[in-house]
């Protein structure tokens, strides 16, 4: 860590940005998230990852992996400092499956927060299927199905019915334990995977609804067939699969070696190990609930974290509309012009009756928001392609969820 970052980041705690910092601790990987704002939408500024693999061998010792231990302190030093610099007004620490479950996690916290003086929050399994749940309703607030989040060394799995959370249970098995439980063995895994969802009755009643992926090695599906469909926008939150296309491709590369893995374009050579794992995860939980189709959740822990700590009030917001609002008044030059915007295009939808009338007006007027604002920031030669790009490509979620 350069004297420099320390000093800007002594500079900056001085200050106010509004800015929220959660440092989430997997049992594969670490992430740090800077959001802009404690809001009802808030907006990544900065996403940093690293993998120091805490728990490998946990499923075999009981403990901790004591490189990924010397890796793991490393990179939550610098992240926390990192933070800091960018003037944050809260760091929230969230250690899930690995550091939960093995005998020397809460040891492995406590030297965290001697280090860092900040303090880690060990999540239990029951609150990780509630916070990953919270975060899926936060991008999602209809979802009506089964939520999985699947991390390094848990899949949680939770019941959703209308926007609320039901059901929900914490199994073992991630990746990483599947590995090591199955010595490699995918059969094995396979026999291991069913035995524990056979287990689950309330299952029956998600069946034929939708699912809701969750989680790293899950997203990396969704970039495989994005890249392999030649899909033009790369925005995870709320891409859609088949039933048929997502067991159909879980299932091919649960099966497929390292040497065909490392040919797949989108495919991330840090996850040749555990990838067919997650997949093979998915493909039996398709099987078990057949769900009418698949639709990603780029939402998930973190986001439903800070979802949990806003007011009542705020959290019955619209995340579209609160993001389009959001994204417009920070670029507004004459306060908001969206109403005048909205009046002008609600001639195009009078002749659709009451109905699509009211549901199509909703992302037109959406689209009005950002779209007032983009001439300052563009030339005007490019203003129509910037506005597009920036509406398309934009992280405000639920824009797919508007249907007439």
């Amino acid at each position: 860590m350069t004297a420099s970052l320390r000093k800007a980041a002594a500079t900056a705690r001085a200050t106010k940005s509004g800015r929220v910092a959660v440092i989430d601790i997997g049992s594969n990987s670490l992430r740090l998230v800077v959001f802009d704002k404690r809001s009802r939408c808030p907006v990544p500024v900065f996403n940093e990852k690293a993998q120091p693999g805490l728990g490998k061998g946990l499923e075999r010792h009981g403990l901790l992996n004591p490189d990924g231990t010397q890796a793991a302190l490393v990179n939550i030093r610098r992240f926390v400092t990192m933070a800091e610099a960018m003037g944050v007004d809260s760091v929230t620490l969230l250690a899930t499956a690995a550091v939960r479950d093995a005998k020397d996690g809460a040891a492995f916290a406590a030297l965290i927060e001697k280090q860092t003086g900040r303090k880690v929050q060990i999540v239990s399994g029951e609150d990780e299927a509630k916070l990953s749940a919270l975060g899926v309703l936060a991008g999602i607030p209809e979802a009506d199905g089964l939520m999985g989040d699947l991390g390094g060394g848990s899949l949680e799995l939770v019941r959703l019915q209308a926007g609320q959370i039901r059901e929900h249970v914490t199994l073992p098995l991630g990746p990483l334990r599947l590995v090591e439980a199955t010595n490699g063995n995918i059969e094995e895994a396979q026999r291991l995977v069913d035995r524990q969802l056979e287990k689950l009755s309330w299952l029956s009643e998600v069946k034929g609804k939708t699912l809701y992926p969750v989680g790293g090695a899950w997203r990396s599906l969704a970039r495989i067939h994005m890249e392999q469909t030649h899909y033009p926008l790369h925005v995870i939150h709320e891409y859609r699969m088949s039933r048929r296309q997502s067991e159909e491709l879980s299932n091919v590369l649960a099966h497929l070696g390292k040497k065909s893995l490392t040919n797949i374009v989108g495919m991330s050579r840090r996850r040749l190990e555990t990838l067919p794992f997650g997949a093979l995860v998915l493909e039996r939980l398709i099987r078990a609930v057949k769900p009418e189709c698949v639709l990603y959740s780029a939402y998930g822990l973190r986001e439903g974290y800070l979802f949990s700590t806003l007011d009542a009030a705020a959290q019955q917001g619209d995340p579209l509309l609160v993001g389009c609002a959001e994204l417009a008044g920070a670029d507004g030059r004459f306060g908001s012009v969206s109403d005048l915007l909205d009046d002008w295009l609600a001639p195009l939808f009078r002749s659709e009756g009451r109905r699509a009338h009211v549901c199509a007006r909703q992302p037109a007027y959406c689209l009005t928001l950002p779209g007032a604002s983009i001439p300052i920031t563009a030339p005007n030669m490019h203003s129509s392609a910037s506005c597009a790009c920036r509406s398309l490509g934009s992280l405000i979620p639920n824009v797919s969820c508007w249907r007439s």
